[in-house]
């Protein structure tokens, strides 16, 4: 059987799961659209650095 501090820990963990999904699937979500603008940047500076 598990500690009452175990169980204690689990809880917290599962409270935390709870808060934070939300704005985790929020930032991830964000994720695709900041890689398009760097991997653009990095595309413009290539090209300018090439002429």
């Amino acid at each position: 059987m598990a500690s009452p501090r175990l169980k204690q820990l689990a809880d917290l963990d599962a409270t935390f799961e709870t808060i934070l999904r939300e704005r985790e699937s929020k930032l991830l979500a964000t994720v695709p659209v900041l890689l398009k603008k760097r991997f653009e940047q990095l595309g413009l500076a290539r090209s300018t650095c090439n002429s």
